[in-house]
Order: structure tokens, then sequence, then C-alpha cells
């Protein structure tokens, strides 16, 4: 393997630095060009990983371009995350299509960030892009940062501050974050890690929450990509994975034509493309179709026409859980009809109980913190977690069902959809659904955040708490169990229990809440 590396100029004069790898032939390739935010100045080491990750393609006569964006390694500039990265992409792209050693076929590659980078430009592709991998990102900051109203707390405050240079960067991102992340407002904690504020930074809770339409130049080059890519894309995402909602939307709005030549991948992940070893649950073949693998054949097939084992072209390919088996569909699973619990004071019960309540104090200063979860990203335990013991909390209330006789095919968006009260003008409401295994381990499944900014004192009223999609088989013996409580201080950021623009709020105040037994319900489309 042959390398090189060239500094690109870019349009407005700033150069980044490209590292290509080639096949020790001296002829013409097509090109997997990945563009990588994670590279350090003088980061050999990150070089050479670049140079292991892509000597399979090389080895199978692809040339890889891995360049560092703006800012980052020996790139020129400053990196300001989501921000430009559509001009320095088509660039690249340019730059691409007249070297010598390419022969005008150009595929994308990347996940995560490196994800997005593609994202940014996949409307405006040139004609030597003829394809796509893109992995666990989406193109929807509303999907990307914030689930029912509650803003991902484990994401962007440590990843942002990690990799951002405009200012002199953070050695310990997540000391910060433990540090300065629970001070009030939210809109000066850039204030507090770096010392003054990033505009940037606060755009992308505004963008978040507004759509991407609300701060031009940021993440909103990436908004709506997926409704005019007109090559075939490979998706990859997990089930438990912080983007896949906003992935699962992206599939769905793939023109016909696109689609019908894409495929998409969902495995029992959560930001990885594996099964964490600390996850007790067996998901035994969960990691049959891997990142590096899936994308090898997908190159391979636009290519050369190479035939396709791991994924079928127009169809989503997932695992089911409790199956433990890789299956195939058209669309995501739902399932055809809706078993209902409700909640009751004996736990998860198939008849509606005559009425109760459970009251319980949510004060934002002592925040419950719960292992895993889909949009856990930075700190400790991620996805498919083993939870606490049931009630471990005076603020969370553990509901079981009885061990199952059947099982519960369970395909779709799970609801909680409970009557709520709260002494506060608004508060915020959690449920995370486990399976109980015989042996009483709990596994977490997913997890639905709502934000309530519209109470009347001492009136209760109706909300929704959406997990899913999910695709999940409980077996007899097992048990389903939902928490409900107001606050998951590892996922989402804790509620004041005021109104307003979260990130703008100086108070809280401690919150007496209640649910209402008799007409809360948990809602699982299952199949028969």
């Amino acid at each position: 393997m042959r390398t090189l590396t060239e500094m690109v100029p870019m349009r407005d004069g700033i150069h980044l630095c490209t590292n290509v790898y080639l096949p020790d032939a001296d002829k013409k390739y097509a090109v997997i060009l990945a563009r990588n935010p994670y590279v350090l100045q003088n980061d050999e080491a990150q070089i050479q990983r670049d140079g292991a990750n892509s000597a399979e393609f090389v080895n199978h006569d692809f040339i890889v371009v891995y360049q560092h964006c703006r800012g980052k390694g020996s790139s020129e500039g400053v990196f300001y995350p989501f921000c430009g990265e559509r001009e320095d992409g088509l660039d690249t792209i340019a730059w691409i299509e007249k070297q010598p050693w390419c022969n005008g076929d150009v595929y994308l590659w990347g996940g995560s960030y490196l994800s997005y980078v593609h994202l940014s430009y996949l409307d405006a592709l040139p004609a030597s892009v003829r394809g796509a991998a893109l992995a666990v990102m989406c193109d929807d900051p509303a999907d990307a940062f914030y689930k029912g109203g509650a803003y991902k707390a484990d994401l962007l405050p440590i990843w942002y501050t990690g990799v951002c240079n405009a200012v002199e960067r953070v050695e310990d991102p997540a000391k910060a974050y433990r540090e300065h992340w629970r001070k009030r407002p939210a809109a000066d904690y850039t204030k507090y890690v770096f010392g003054s504020v990033i505009g940037q930074f606060n755009d992308l809770f505004l963008c978040g929450r507004d759509g991407a339409e609300a701060c031009p130049g940021s993440f909103s080059q990436a908004a709506h990509a997926s409704e005019k890519v007109r090559v075939p894309v490979l998706f990859l995402d997990g089930w438990s994975e912080m983007f896949f909602s906003g992935m699962a939307k992206m599939w769905d709005r793939l023109p016909a034509q696109t689609r019908e030549r894409s495929a998409f991948v969902v495995g029992p992940w959560s930001h990885g493309d594996f099964v964490c070893d600390y996850w007790k649950y067996p998901f035994t073949h969960g990691n049959d179709k891997n990142f590096g693998r899936t994308c090898m054949e997908w190159f391979l097939h636009l290519r050369d026409g190479t035939p396709l084992s791991m994924v079928t072209e127009g169809k989503l390919n997932y695992y089911h859980a409790g199956k433990d088996a890789w299956e195939t569909s058209d669309t995501f699973p739902v399932g055809k009809t809706v078993k209902r619990f409700f909640l009751s004071p004996e736990g998860l019960s198939d008849s509606m109980p005559a009425g109760g309540q459970w009251n319980y104090t949510f004060d934002p200063d002592d925040p419950a913190e719960f292992p895993g979860g889909p949009n856990t990203f930075c700190t400790g335990e991620v996805g498919h977690a083993v939870q606490p013991a049931p009630d471990f909390r005076s603020d969370v209330k553990s509901f079981m069902t009885e061990p199952l006789s059947h099982p519960l095919d369970m395909a779709g968006v799970v609801r909680a959809s409970l009557v709520v009260g709260s002494d506060c003008p608004a508060s915020m409401f959690l449920c995370r659904l486990s399976v109980v295994a015989e042996d009483g381990t709990a596994t977490l499944i997913q997890d639905g955040p709502c934000v309530v900014d519209s109470f009347q004192s001492g009136q209760p009223r109706r909300i929704f708490c959406d997990m899913g999609p999910v695709c999940w088989q409980i077996l007899p013996g097992q048990r389903l169990r939902l928490d409900v409580t107001s606050s998951d201080a590892h996922s989402y950021r804790v509620h004041t229990n005021t109104q307003g623009d979260w990130w703008e709020q100086t108070q809280a105040r401690v919150a007496h809440n209640s649910v209402y037994f008799g007409d809360s319900v948990l809602e699982i489309p299952v199949n028969d």
C-alpha cells in the first residue's frame, strides 16, 4: 500500500490535509472518501489507524482518501462542529475527480460525524459520486439532539468541547461536564468550560428545538438530505442508538427509486456496531453483520456488481432480539395488534384498576440517574445495560408484569399513555422499558421522555412517552418492567420544573408529581 499526503485547497484559500492510501500498482481506481474530525495536531497514532482502516479496501483495489476536517490534525483553519462541511466536502470531491489515480468513481463512507460531513452535501452530489455507506447519524437536529422535548445531555456538552478548537482545547471534556453541565443557565456552558460563550454551540439548542432552518450554516446543511439523494445508500444503525429514530425517518424519506437500490441494517447496537461486553442479554448473533464487512460488500457490489449476501437491496435488514435472528422486510416492523397493560399499585395488569395514584417528589438538584439507554454516549454504560433494582429511589416507581406464559412479540413504537399531574407549571416524565429475566436481571430495551410545559395545578392531563421503534420478543418466564420517574441525568438535561427556554433558566423548583392509575396504560404493538 502506497501513501500520499496532499494539502488540498478549499474555495476560501484554507488547505486541508488529505492522506491518500493507494494499491501498489500505478493505475486508476475507484475512490472511497472519508473526512475525519478526530485527529489532533501531529496525531501519528490516528493517522496509522486511518491507514489500518483503509488497508482492506486497498487490498480490494480501492483508493481510500482520509481527509482531516478543517482545523483538525494537520489541516488549516478552525473547527466549528457542523459548520462548513458542505463546501469543504464538495471542494474535496472536485479535487479527487482531477487526480491521475481516480477512475472517475467516488464513494462516500463514514459513521457518526464522519457520516454527517457527507449528509451535509448529499443533495448536491456530482455525477462522480456513485454511492455511499453511512452509519449512526441522522439529518434532522430535532432527532439528533432532542427526544420527547428533552435535550440529550450526554452528547454535545462533552463531545463538542472535546473536538471544537475555536479556543484552547479541553483536555478532559468529561471532567468539565461533571463540573459544569448542571449549572444554570445552560447557555453559559461553554463560558464555564472555555471562559467565553461559543455561539455555534448554543445554536444547536435552538435548531434542535425549532428545526435546522433556525440556524442557517450549522446543522442546517444536512437538513432533508435523504429526500434528495439519487445514489444508492447503505444505512447502518442500532436499535439502542441515539440517532436511530432519525435514521429510520431518513430511510422512509428516501425517494422510491433510490430506496429500491439502497439498504438499511439495524443491529442490537448502541453507537458502536457491536454488542457490548457488559450487556447480559444473549444477543448471540448480534454481530453477524458489522460495519466493516457490510460496507466492503456494499462497495464491491456498487463497483463490480458482486452479489450481496449480508443485505438485500430495497430492504430493511434487522436483528430481532429474543428470537436472536436477522430478518428482512420492506419497512420497519409494526405489530398487527396492541397489547395493553394498565399501571396499578400491583404492577402492570391486564385489567384496569379502580383508581389510586402514585405521588412523588422530583428535586432537580437531586435527579435520578440510570445506567445505559439509547441516548447515552460519552459517560458510563450505554444501550442495553443492566438496570438497578426496582424502586431503587423514592422518585422511581417500577411496574412489572407477572412472568409471561406465552411469547410477546413487540414490533414498533411502544407508548406509555399516562395521566399525570404536578404542582408546578411545567415538568418532565420519563418511562424506561426493560425485559426481566427469570433470575431477576433487568435489561433496558428503550426509554421515552415527555416534557410538559402547560400544567394547571391540581388538574391531571394525559401525556405520551414514546419508546422505540423496538423489535423484541419477550419469552415465556420473562417479565416486562416499566420504570416511571421524572429524570435521568445520564441521558437528558434535568428539567427545572419551570416554563420557558430551558437553556436560559437560572432557577429550579421542587415538583410534587403524580401518576394516576385507572387510565394510565402501557401500549405495545405486537404480532400474534
